[in-house]
Parts: structure tokens; C-alpha cells; sequence
């Protein structure tokens, strides 16, 4: 992976894998003139590599000092221990900006611009690679509101919900630290399931769900193309207000049953016939409300906005009302 002036190159620690890196960074050097500095070159290992396969690695490369310990992107490089302790720092860079001198000399309508122009955007990077602790969201939340106070030591008549709802419900418009945290994972998420075959996709399917898909255990709503990813019997491919499967007329089934199956691909529609023999009336009402569209593969469609995309620029609180959102 390649940003700025910044080379990050990942592979397994054995021999054949490093010898292959190896042999193309030597390449790299001839044709271009240019030479790696092994001094300014740092190598992470992961916990389960042997002392003796760190060593060959050093030793082969000419790369002796071991990273993991500083920040790349502003994140910590390797993530092990208390998150808490580890994203600490997104706390106290918040708590020094807003305890700048030039913030106690803001009017109201100032504090409340330098809260969202500079304290909500800070370290929104780190927002959408990691979950961040209740704790952390809490303390960064109560740091803003004390700004909002004369004295931080008063009471604060208005309560953090009141200012996170929009100025037309009567609110300041303030971001939820957690909702919009939320909503930066559900970004990334959204991008590993329209583009799994990116680099991205790829590390993430190998690494977390190489024999399933990210939407196995989740509420996702699919959208059906072609029909060919999307099994009948298994996969939760109807909606009505909730995901789920067809319900059929028959106590016998073919398990490995697909979607494309049930269509017709020169009408671009069900098959009726098929759809009669094999699910029950409510089965067939609920498919027949959403047509295939055979030019492309099945889908997720998030249903929350007109082009079914998840967006995270106006994340804001729901009204809280007599318990209910």
C-alpha cells in the first residue's frame, strides 16, 4: 500500500513469501536507480512469528529495527491491549484544542462553530476504522458540553440529546459522537459488499469470513440481479420490514436451490408457474413486489436513502420521545 511518501508492504513470514519480496524490491533498485534505507525501514511481526524466522527476516533484508510501536495515518500501528489506553490520545488532543486560550475568548456562536468545524471532524480517520469505547465517546461528549457552559462547573440545564437534534426540532445540531461513529463503520461496510473484489475487500474476506459473506449474520437487505449468489431455502432474501426466507408448500426441498431458478430471463421476471409449485401465497405476494433485474449480480440495498447508499454527512440524533426514537 502506497500513500504519500509512505511504502507498506504486507506478506506471510516465510521464507519463500520474503525471498519473493525480497527479490522484487531487488529488481525495483536496479531498474530504477533507487536503494531502500534499511536505517529508516522498520519491520512489525505478528505474535505467533518464531524468534528464528524474525532473525533469517532481519538478517536477510538487512532491516534490524522492529516497528509497531509509533503512528501511521495518525492510528497506532499494531492494536493489542486496552483500547481504551490505545485511542486515549483522540481524548487528550480533543481536551487540549477546546482548553485553548483563543476558545475561552469565543462567544456562544463561536464555541458553537469551533465545536463543529474543529472538535466533531478531529480524528474522524480513527472514527472509521475502530468502534471507540463508551467511556471514550462520554468523555470527548462531556469535554464539548463543558465549552457550551460560562462556567463548566454549573449545571447543564440542556442535556447532550436536546443538542444533537437539528435547529428545526429545536435542538443545535451537534453530531452524536456514537451514532456517527456508527455510521462510519456502516460506510466501510457498505464498500466490502458493492466492491469485495478491491484490495480492501479481499484482506478483509481472507482474514474474517473466507467461507461465508459479510452480510451471513446481519440484518442486510438483498437486492436480487441475476438470482445466482442467492440461495432459496438458506439466505434471507425477502423483505417485509424484516430480511427473510420464503416459506414453502412443501416438506421436501432442494437445499442448494437458487433465485435465477425462479426467473424468466427473456421476460425479466418470475416465473409464475415456478413460484405457485414451490412457496405459499404470502411467499408469493412478497416476491412478486420486488423484480429481478438480470444485468446484474445480487445486491445489498441499505433502504435509507433515495439511492440506496449509505451517508454519513447528516447523522444526526432521532427525537426522543416518551421512550421511543
Amino acid at each position: 500500500m502506497l500513500f504519500a511518501d509512505d511504502s507498506l508492504f504486507i506478506c506471510r513470514a516465510s521464507s519463500d513469501q520474503c525471498q519473493e519480496l525480497f527479490d522484487v524490491l531487488g529488481i525495483y533498485e536496479k531498474v530504477s536507480g533507487q536503494k531502500i534505507n534499511t536505517v529508516k525501514s522498520a519491520i512489525t511481526f505478528g505474535s505467533r512469528v518464531s524468534a528464528n524466522v524474525k532473525v533469517w527476516i532481519k538478517s536477510k533484508s538487512g532491516i534490524q529495527m522492529e516497528g509497531g510501536t509509533r503512528k501511521y495515518l495518525g492510528l497506532p500501528k499494531c492494536l493489542s491491549g486496552s483500547k481504551q489506553q490505545l485511542l486515549g490520545y483522540i481524548k487528550d488532543n480533543c481536551q487540549k484544542r477546546l482548553n485553548g486560550w483563543y476558545a475561552k475568548t469565543l462567544s456562544q456562536g463561536g464555541k458553537e462553530i469551533l465545536l463543529k468545524s474543529v472538535a466533531m471532524p478531529m480524528h474522524v480517520y480513527a472514527l472509521t476504522c475502530f468502534k471507540l469505547p463508551v467511556k471514550l465517546c462520554k468523555d470527548r461528549t462531556s469535554a464539548m458540553m463543558d465549552l457550551t457552559e460560562e462556567n463548566k462547573n454549573k449545571i447543564h440545564w440542556v442535556g447532550w440529546e436536546k443538542l444533537t437534534l437539528p435547529k428545526r426540532l429545536g435542538g443545535i445540531g451537534f453530531r452524536d459522537l456514537q451514532l456517527y461513529n456508527q455510521a462510519l463503520l456502516a460506510k466501510q461496510a457498505w464498500r466490502l459488499l458493492h466492491d469485495p473484489h478491491s484490495l480492501f475487500g479481499r484482506s478483509f474476506k481472507s482474514r474474517y469470513y473466507a467461507d461465508t459473506n459479510l452480510m451471513s449474520a446481519s440484518k442486510g437487505r438483498r437486492s436480487i440481479g441475476n438470482g445466482r449468489d442467492t440461495l432459496v431455502w438458506v439466505d434471507n432474501w425477502l423483505y417485509d420490514g424484516i430480511p427473510s426466507r420464503p416459506g414453502g408448500r412443501h416438506s421436501l426441498m432442494k437445499i442448494d436451490l437458487r433465485v435465477a431458478y425462479l426467473i424468466d430471463n427473456s421476460t425479466q421476471n418470475w416465473i409464475m408457474e415456478i413460484l405457485r409449485d414451490l412457496f405459499n401465497r404470502d411467499a408469493i405476494e412478497l416476491i412478486s413486489r420486488q423484480r429481478p433485474c438480470v444485468s446484474r449480480d445480487d445486491s445489498y440495498h441499505s433502504g435509507l436513502s433515495g439511492s440506496g447508499l449509505i451517508v454519513v454527512s447528516g447523522v444526526r440524533a432521532l427525537p426522543y420521545t416518551n421512550g421511543i426514537y
